[in-house]
């Protein structure tokens, strides 16, 4: 039987540079965070434990599906670390690993996220990085045991740095897993991506 994989997406950031909420900026028609739980979804991952913030409840709309597990970060001020913990406490011990999505990265194409489960499953390591041209890119995959030795207040670089001797590099034709949108430009070159390859 193949080892069940689960994911976490972080979407409790505030959009402070966006200045909107932009997990629900609106890309083919679908708010961004919608797009990242397809993603993930049509990737085969079994569980998603989405990390929402204080704009939760507006959120949560976007979020809901079959698999989703809804979880509120409880420090809204809280750093990365807090709500990776918070989506951790959500998910069981039975998932062999879990990969760790954000909600402002849209473009990861579901083959991406097979593929990085395709290789964990032949190939268990402590993490695995996807790459596109040597750079390493989102969402990392983190052995679940691994994942639960994160510290609070500590980043997830930490945590790779800590185990950098089973770290594992995946190179990947998907230049989104490179692609964030922090600012109101990053969300027009999205935008306008996406229109481009639709009309192709």
């Amino acid at each position: 039987m193949p080892m069940p994989i689960a994911a976490i997406v972080l979407a409790a950031g505030r959009s402070t540079r966006m200045g909107r909420c932009k997990q629900l900026l609106p890309l083919n028609e679908s708010p961004a965070l919608r797009l990242v739980i397809n993603a993930l979804t049509e990737g085969h991952v079994e569980r998603i434990a989405v990390v929402l913030g204080p704009q939760g409840m507006e959120v949560s709309s976007a979020a809901e599906a079959p698999n989703t597990i809804l979880v509120t970060n409880p420090d809204p001020a809280g750093d990365m670390s807090s709500s990776v913990l918070a989506g951790l406490s959500a998910l069981d011990s039975g998932y062999a690993a879990i990969l760790i999505a954000l909600a402002d990265m849209p473009l990861i194409r579901p083959a991406t996220i097979r593929a990085l489960i395709r290789f964990y499953r032949q190939a268990p390591c402590a993490v695995l990085i996807p790459t596109h041209f040597g750079r390493g890119g989102h969402p990392p995959l983190f052995a679940q045991s691994v994942l639960r030795g994160l510290r609070p207040g500590e980043t997830l670089r930490d945590l790779r740095n800590r185990h950098k001797a089973d770290t594992r590099r995946l190179p990947v034709d998907d230049p989104g897993i490179l692609l964030d949108m922090d600012t109101p430009e990053d969300y027009t070159y999205l935008h306008t991506l996406l229109q481009k390859q639709r009309e192709h």
